[in-house]
C-alpha cells in the first residue's frame, strides 16, 4: 500500500483490561494529540465500545497520503505511546490500513468504523458499477465509437471512477449502512 495516493486511514482495534478503561482513556486523548502535530493529518476519531460482548476500542487515524501516514507509524513518538499502552490492553493491537476502493465505504464525515465485510464491498460496488458503465458505454457511444477501444477506456474509465468516488458510493454507503455495517 505504500505506493497509494490521496487519504490513507488506518484502523487500530485495542481490547482493554477491565479495570484499565479510565488510564486508557487518557491515553487516548494523549494519543490523538500527538498524531496531530504530524504532517498531512486529517483526523483521529474513536469508537468505544458499546457492547458488552465486543468491548474493543477502534481508534482511526486518517492522513492525506501513505508516505505521511508512514511518518506517523514510524515516528519514536507513537512508538512510545503504543508501548505504554500494553500494559492496559489484553493483546497486542490489531491494525489495519485503508486505502483505494476501501475509503468509498466511509460513514458520513470520513470516519470508517468497521469496514464492510469483502463481500458486500464487491456486491454493492459490483451494483453500481454495472448500471454506471452501461450508462457511459451507450450515452458516449456515438461519440466515442471511432476511437479505438483503448481510446474508449482511457476516457470512460476516469468517468467511472470519479462518478463512484465522488457521487455513487456515498449516496449507497449512507443508504444502504445498515447493511454494510
Amino acid at each position: 500500500m505504500s505506493g497509494a495516493s490521496g487519504p490513507v486511514t488506518a484502523i487500530v482495534t485495542r481490547r482493554i483490561k477491565p479495570g484499565c478503561e479510565s488510564r486508557f482513556e487518557a491515553w487516548l486523548e494523549e494519543v490523538s494529540a500527538a498524531s496531530t502535530t504530524f504532517p498531512g493529518h486529517q483526523g483521529a476519531t474513536v469508537v468505544r465500545p458499546s457492547d458488552p460482548a465486543h468491548p474493543e476500542y477502534l481508534i482511526v487515524f486518517r492522513f492525506d497520503t501513505q508516505a505521511h501516514m508512514d511518518v506517523w507509524r514510524r515516528s519514536p513518538v507513537r512508538r512510545a505511546l503504543f508501548e505504554r499502552s500494553a500494559a492496559l490492553a489484553e493483546e497486542p493491537p490489531q491494525e489495519r490500513t485503508l486505502g483505494g476502493f476501501e475509503t468509498w465505504f466511509a460513514l458520513p464525515g470520513g470516519q470508517v468504523v468497521r469496514p464492510p465485510t469483502r463481500w458486500k464491498t464487491w456486491a454493492l460496488s459490483s451494483a453500481a458499477i454495472y448500471p454506471l458503465i452501461t450508462a457511459i458505454t451507450l450515452g458516449a457511444g456515438p461519440l466515442l465509437g471511432p476511437l479505438p477501444l483503448p481510446m474508449r477506456f482511457l476516457i470512460t474509465v476516469p468517468i467511472l471512477g470519479a462518478l463512484m468516488t465522488w457521487f455513487v458510493m456515498p449516496v449507497l454507503t449512507r443508504a444502504l449502512s445498515r447493511w454494510l455495517y
